[in-house]
């Protein structure tokens, strides 16, 4: 498989069961941003942008934690998928190379 560096349509590196969560934590993210929103209007406190975050790491570390470690994992897979490619073909360069060296000029 050739890496595009773009996604195929349906491609995901996240686990179906991750899907759900993470729509969840996206969600509430909206109450974070309008948090600091207000915060930066004046309108709310450093004590109450911290209880908002601190609340949404609480509900969703799991959920973050896991979709990151499948997105590192999917990375890895992919690096190791071009690194193998590229050996291959450093391979089929080098052995080129050498049946050119041994093969005598006409």
């Amino acid at each position: 498989m050739i890496m595009t560096g773009r996604p195929a349509d349906n491609a995901s590196p996240l686990p179906h069961d991750l899907r759900a969560p993470l729509r969840a934590a996206e969600a509430d993210l909206e109450k974070v941003r309008e948090t600091l929103g207000a915060a930066a209007r004046g309108e709310a406190t450093p004590g109450a942008v911290k209880e908002v975050v601190t609340q949404y790491l609480a509900d969703h570390h799991s959920a973050i934690q896991a979709s990151a470690a499948a997105v590192g994992e999917e990375v890895r897979r992919q690096t190791l998928e071009e690194l193998y490619r590229w050996r291959a073909q450093l391979n089929t360069q080098l052995e080129a190379a050498r049946r050119a060296k041994r093969e005598p000029e006409r």
